[in-house]
């Protein structure tokens, strides 16, 4: 049997540089490329009839800027099988995200996208029952988010403590759950703090920025709260002694990057709202598959898989990293632990076997 040809409509250019571009299509698609399928992208932006004579499944994915429906309905026309993915719950994206606004104003959209595909792809469990009860979409397959173990290399494991987090630009709220306990730990102990991501541009030109922003006024009530609790997460970080901020790369090179900083010990603080609990365990998988000991907030969806939790409060933080700044051991323990008990689980191979055969069955019914 031919494997099916695939096709992945970006509603843009920039979406090469999206983190989840990169993990939800494009670790997968190298991998399936590897395996002999067929596989390409097409931009959407400028050409929404872009033909596809010769393929047998469209996939898409969040929202676009574009009318995708006219696209998607042509492509349907011709006999085309539509997969539409999504990794994030879009009906419960916390105010103070600034996702919050743009989702608000999508979620028809995305709703339509899911009843209109053949399939819908989802990282998780959770997401999978917010789609089955938000659309009239019966057909939800769950695709784990996977980890390309051959590009996460174990890190150096050089001298000195680090400790540090890596992500997104939307996690200021989580990461105040943590600073005051940073700051206060280094009074005792001798490490470094490392933030990987949440800005593009060094986080002190983030916050000149970010203080105009609230110095111009005429923010909507949303922005003004995004932005004040950005400025007071900054405001923590000038009082961390020995603080190191490594800005976004291209996320194609982030496993290098995540490599690079080297840390004992990866934070995962989370506030714990409904939207977070249909997120997947990506950042516990990244920080595993480098060999760095992880310590989560007990929330989901990391209190059922972290092997090392504690509840969000101040003393059960500041107790938890004291354990493991003082024993080693222990770190290091931790570290073998979680990778085992993640791979090759939760590795691209294994991960695009579910996605090679959603695309198979589908491929089979043209």
């Amino acid at each position: 049997m031919s494997k099916p040809k695939i096709s992945y409509i970006l509603d843009n250019f920039a979406e090469f540089q999206s983190g989840c571009f990169e993990v939800r299509i494009n670790r997968p698609f190298i991998e399936l490329k590897d395996r002999g399928y067929d596989v390409d992208y097409k931009i959407m932006k400028g050409h929404p009839y872009t033909d596809l004579d010769e393929r047998d499944i469209v996939m898409y994915s969040r929202y676009y800027g574009s009318d995708a429906f006219r696209s998607l309905w042509r492509h349907k026309s011709m006999g085309k099988k539509i997969v539409y993915d999504l990794d994030d719950d879009v009906w419960n994206i916390p105010k103070l995200n600034p996702a919050h606004a743009t989702y608000k104003e999508k979620k028809k959209h995305i709703v339509g996208m899911c009843n209109e595909a053949d399939v819908v792809t989802v990282s998780t469990e959770r997401l999978k029952n917010m789609v089955l009860q938000k659309t009239e979409q019966e057909n939800v397959k769950i695709v784990p988010n996977g980890i390309p173990l051959d590009k996460f290399i174990k890190r150096p494991n050089k001298k000195g403590l680090r400790i540090g987090w890596a992500g997104g630009s939307n996690h200021y709220e989580d990461l105040d759950i943590i600073l005051d306990v940073i700051i206060e730990l280094q009074e005792d102990y001798d490490f470094e703090f490392i933030i990987q991501g949440l800005t593009g541009a060094p986080w002190d030109a983030d916050a000149y920025s970010t203080n105009m922003k609230l110095q111009r006024g005429d923010l909507s009530e949303t922005e003004l709260a995004f932005q004040t609790q950005k400025m007071e997460v900054y405001e923590k970080f000038r009082k961390i002694k020995n603080f190191r901020h490594v800005p976004f790369y291209p996320p194609e090179m982030f496993p290098s990057v995540i490599h690079g900083i080297d840390l004992d010990i990866g934070i995962i603080p989370i506030k714990g709202h409904v939207f977070d609990h249909s997120k997947s365990i990506l950042k516990y998988l990244e920080y595993s598959a480098v060999g760095t000991a992880a310590i989560a907030s007990k929330k989901h969806p990391y209190k059922d898989d972290v092997l090392y939790t504690v509840k969000n409060k101040y003393t059960d933080w500041k107790e938890g990293l004291i354990e493991l700044i003082e024993n080693e051991e222990l770190r290091d323990n931790l570290a073998k632990q979680q990778y085992k008990q993640l791979f090759p689980k939760y590795s691209i191979k294994k991960t695009t076997d579910k996605l090679a055969k959603v695309y198979d069955e589908l491929g089979t019914e043209n």
